[in-house]
């Protein structure tokens, strides 16, 4: 099908280390939104949501890594995919839009 987007978390500094934009164009996956990572709000008791906030195996959540280390590759960001034959527009550059799969809690009125 298409459409869809792919969202990967990652402590700054770690994309361009694992030269994660090159990889991913390589896989016919185009950037759409690079920004501050924005953790889902806080659940009552009531609700449940699948959303787990660690990361891989030690878990160790990117909320620790951020409150231990507030030096610049301390903070963790979100970078936003899809699948270039997806994009209407061809150049990536111009389709980097603030807006483009924000999810509903990161947007602002």
């Amino acid at each position: 099908p298409n459409g869809g987007l792919l969202y990967l978390t990652l402590v700054k500094g770690q994309c361009e280390r694992w030269m994660c934009i090159s990889g991913a164009e390589r896989h016919g996956l185009m950037l759409l939104r690079r920004g501050k990572f924005c953790p889902p709000p806080s659940l009552s008791d009531k609700e449940k949501t699948y959303y787990q906030l660690r990361r891989h195996q030690s878990g160790k959540s990117f909320a620790s890594r951020r409150a231990i280390d507030t030096t610049r590759d301390g903070e963790s960001e979100t970078l936003v995919f899809c699948r270039s034959c997806d994009h209407p527009l061809t150049s990536s550059s111009s389709s980097l839009d603030g807006n483009v799969g924000m999810l509903p809690w990161e947007r602002t009125e």
